[in-house]
């Protein structure tokens, strides 16, 4: 009997993910999110209830100059050039950029080609979520709030009219914040002032109160930590200490 040649056995995607999670995934603390979810949804009940409306009406009576502003940059919360950069950044890294310089760059390319991973993910996926969520809710937009207050509700009405909780915009400007901010740390706090100021420009043009706007920042910012949450559980990107918030 001859002896022969075992090919090694090839090791699938998942097969690679558990053994990773299996490494990584027991080596993170918990997360302390209930009290923070609790402080979010305390501050779009207040909203909702005590400044929805009369936001709506300072907004009405604002600056032309300042509606102007708000209409130049509040599209910056659109998640088609965030998505289109970090998908066209990383697939050029990864296609070209390993290939070139020694181990260190290798690994700065590898560094990079995750990153745009995490921020495309993040804003995709909380946008699809959202998108999701504001058709089940069908709350009218504020232009309907003479007619129909701001506690009217229209589900599954695929009308524009009636999709304005949680804030799309609002939810795409908080997930890249967040996912800025957990990727340079050193100015997280510039970081999510100017992704709120962003947001909160969906209530100076007039297309959502600003309980849609906390909502849907909330949402985006909370959705960026769990993806990043989760990549640390797989040893990808990030890795996670006391406690429990994910670190390059």
């Amino acid at each position: 009997m001859t002896d022969q040649q075992v090919p090694p056995k090839r090791v699938t995607f998942v097969g690679k993910l558990r053994k990773r999670h299996h490494r990584f995934g027991s080596r993170h603390p918990q997360i302390r999110w209930k009290g923070w979810l609790a402080i979010s949804l305390l501050l779009v009940t207040i909203a909702a209830f005590f400044f929805d409306t009369t936001a709506i009406g300072w907004v009405r009576q604002e600056p032309q100059w300042l509606h102007d502003f708000a209409g130049d940059v509040t599209n910056a919360g659109k998640s088609d050039w965030i998505l289109i950069s970090a998908a066209v950044i990383g697939l050029t890294i990864h296609l070209g950029g390993r290939r070139f310089g020694g181990r260190r760059q290798r690994l700065r390319a590898i560094t990079i080609v995750h990153a745009c991973v995490f921020i495309f993910i993040s804003v995709a996926a909380s946008g699809v979520i959202s998108n999701f969520l504001k058709r089940l809710v069908g709350r009218a937009r504020p232009t309907l709030l003479d007619q129909v207050g701001n506690f009217h509700f229209r589900p599954f009405s695929n009308d524009y009219d009636f999709e304005s909780f949680p804030s799309g915009h609002s939810t795409t400007d908080g997930a890249l914040a967040m996912a800025l901010a957990i990727l340079f740390p050193a100015l997280r706090v510039p970081l999510l002032v100017l992704g709120f100021f962003l947001a909160a420009t969906r209530t100076l043009v007039g297309a959502h109160y600003p309980s849609d706007v906390i909502a849907g920042f909330s949402f985006g910012v909370w959705f960026s930590l769990l993806t990043a949450i989760v990549m640390a559980r797989f040893g990808l990107l990030f890795r996670t200490g006391l406690p429990g918030t994910p670190r390059l």
